[in-house]
């Protein structure tokens, strides 16, 4: 379990700021309003943990990240009065579970003959994605059959 930042980069040329808002697709789930008290507010969304003491107006910090945090994410900052300008910016966060253990590899026969056909099996532990596992002997990429 990881914790992720996503940042939120504006320039309001002047403008005072009203309110950044962040959304995984289309479910809003952190707001920033400067003039508030409190100035942060979370809106609870499946997966999504946010670490308050670490977010604010240009990032927030989400704890304890799985894979099913992968999405779209948007971050819209909107101008104060009396112009309310407002932009919206996304991206796509890819959240990876690497396996934790090599992998396991049985070969049935240690020293083949030239021309036998050898079986093996090579199992990893789980991962986010699957492990895309490639046999090799020799240097060359073995077909499977």
């Amino acid at each position: 379990m990881d914790t992720v930042t996503l940042q939120c980069r504006y320039d309001l040329e002047g403008e005072q700021l009203y309110t950044v808002k962040w959304y995984k697709g289309s479910k809003e789930f952190f707001r920033f309003i400067p003039k508030e008290l409190p100035n942060t507010q979370v809106f609870p969304l499946p997966g999504i943990d946010v670490d308050l003491s670490k977010s604010n107006s240009n990032e927030v910090v989400l704890r304890h990240v799985q894979p099913d945090v992968t999405g779209r994410y948007k971050c819209e900052v909107s101008s104060d009065s009396p112009n309310f300008y407002t932009m919206m910016v996304s991206g796509y966060l890819y959240v990876i579970d690497t396996p934790e253990d090599d992998p396991i590899v049985f070969v049935e026969t240690d020293f083949p003959e030239i021309g036998y056909t050898i079986r093996g099996n090579c199992t990893s532990p789980p991962s986010f994605p699957p492990a895309n596992i490639t046999w090799f002997i020799n240097g060359k990429k073995v077909i499977q059959r």
